[in-house]
């Protein structure tokens, strides 16, 4: 363990960054809990396009296929990263363009996800380009500090909102577009189903703000836990068989996976069935805190 412990070490400079093996771990772990929103968000909204059209077999093959793409592309990117440049940088898809191609370019423009693709290879062949030239860090330089500073938090922003809507906290609103959940309704026999859930975010919120004000480690992923366990009586959370019965519907099971005959395991070796489910749980809080 020493021997290894001193060939990472020397291999990735870690003494000579003031660092140490076991800080690097846990550094590793927690970005890795930071971003693991992105596996669900962008397979959920590439997938968005054919869910609005009413295919949701396509969809779902869609988002089975993006799914396999994230984990690959932020594999390779963060290896590269680790073995290749030596930082330690995660890489993984990020938030904004995905949007932008699902939204705009196909349901806005009426492209299909071939024509769709071919523009986004065409686009990456074109920034290899400007890379080799110099151009693109030209422009990098010539963008004003402001906006600079600006991207990271607009998109932290765009994420929260996103989360907030699949929390049930944010609904639509003719009059403003957007407007907060009516709590008062809570007796009237209105969409329970919807306010549970916006409860339920809610209270894993104030859990987790509570826990970081009194820097309990680990105070994002306690929260997460709780805010699982406590939408369990509220209907939110069910342990129970009905993710097997999800894959069907939206096809997880019938696209690449099933082919090469993972995702039929999977479901027969009950990963699937004894999965807790939840109405969105998981990720809205996922994408509604790590900003």
């Amino acid at each position: 363990m020493e021997r290894k412990t001193g060939v990472a070490d020397r291999f990735f400079g870690i003494s000579q960054s003031h660092s140490s093996v076991k800080t690097e771990i846990l550094a590793g772990i927690t970005t890795f809990i930071t971003i693991a929103y992105i596996l669900i968000l962008n397979p959920q909204i590439l997938s968005d396009p054919y869910v609005i059209m009413g295919d949701p077999a396509m969809a779902g093959k869609i988002a089975n296929g993006v799914f396999i793409g994230t984990c690959i592309g932020a594999f390779i990117g963060t290896a590269l990263c680790a073995l290749y440049a030596r930082v330690p940088f995660a890489q993984a898809p990020g938030m904004g363009l995905n949007a932008f191609f699902a939204y705009t370019v196909v349901l806005g423009m009426g492209y299909t996800y071939g024509q769709a693709l071919v523009i986004v290879f065409i686009s990456g062949i074109f920034f290899i380009v400007i890379t080799a030239i110099g151009l693109r860090e030209a422009i990098i330089r010539s963008i004003p500090d402001a906006v600079k500073t600006a991207i990271t938090p607009g998109i932290g922003l765009f994420i929260t909102i996103i989360g907030l809507k699949n929390a049930g906290i944010i609904i639509s609103n003719p009059a403003t577009l957007v407007s907060l959940v009516d709590f008062s309704k809570w007796r009237s026999g209105a969409d329970m189903v919807l306010i549970n859930g916006a409860l339920v975010a809610l209270i894993g919120l104030i859990i987790m703000g509570i826990l970081h004000a009194r820097r309990v480690k680990g105070s994002i992923l306690l929260g997460i836990v709780a805010a699982t366990l406590i939408g369990i009586p509220l209907g939110i959370t069910a342990v129970e068989s009905r993710y097997e019965s999800r894959c069907e519907i939206q096809g997880f099971c019938r696209s690449f996976l099933s082919e090469n005959g993972f995702c039929g395991s999977v479901c027969r070796n009950k990963f699937c069935g004894n999965a807790v489910y939840g109405n969105h749980a998981g990720y809205q809080l996922f994408s509604g805190q790590y900003v």
